[in-house]
């Protein structure tokens, strides 16, 4: 993969995030009936989830924000995501075993423009399976699936970072201001 490849790849992530955000606030300046029926058409969506679907979503909602205050990072450790969960600390938690939901160890510190192919990415997963449905899993595009053990391991195993190369390292390094470079002259 190329620099233009990952720019390319980094412009897309940055119109969906900033995308999202421009759509809602044309919406909310929009108002009146057409903000009311999205709001039924939401809680009827709502009702639709379950309680274990709605904590992973809040949790993408959340890492979501958090990224976009921590220079597009994500964080090391899932406590990291209570200050932006409106449930706090029982945000992380599984609703149907009372056990932390688990965040993929992958995309510890991981700069969000490293996720090759979101779909395929999971970035949350219950902490055991959930009897006939099977493992509750969030990918990088925020899609819900509920995967059985055998094909949760798989995918959980082949959700990576995309590997870049050591010229490309030093680039993304510069451009986040920490450039080994940079280090050695602040000494």
């Amino acid at each position: 993969m190329t620099v233009k490849d990952f720019r390319a790849a980094a412009l897309v992530l940055a119109l969906l995030l900033v995308g999202g955000s421009a759509v809602r606030a044309a919406e909310s300046a929009e108002g009146g009936g057409k903000k009311e029926a999205q709001k039924a058409e939401k809680s009827e969506e709502d009702k639709e989830k379950t309680p274990l679907e709605k904590r992973l979503y809040n949790l993408y909602d959340a890492l979501v924000k958090y990224t976009n205050t921590h220079n597009h990072r994500a964080p090391r450790r899932l406590e990291q995501l209570t200050s932006y969960l409106k449930e706090g600390e029982k945000g992380l938690i599984n609703p149907e075993t009372d056990n932390k939901i688990e965040m993929n160890a992958k995309m510890s510190g991981m700069p969000e423009m490293l996720i090759k192919e979101p779909a395929k990415f999971i970035t949350f997963y219950a902490d055991k399976d959930t009897g006939e449905k099977g493992r509750a899993v969030i990918f990088a595009d925020k899609t819900i699936k509920y995967l059985a053990e055998k094909e949760f391991e798989k995918a959980l195993a082949e959700s990576k970072p995309a590997s870049i190369p050591p010229d490309q390292r030093f680039e993304m390094m510069e451009r986040e201001h920490v450039a080994p470079s940079q280090r050695r002259r602040r000494r």
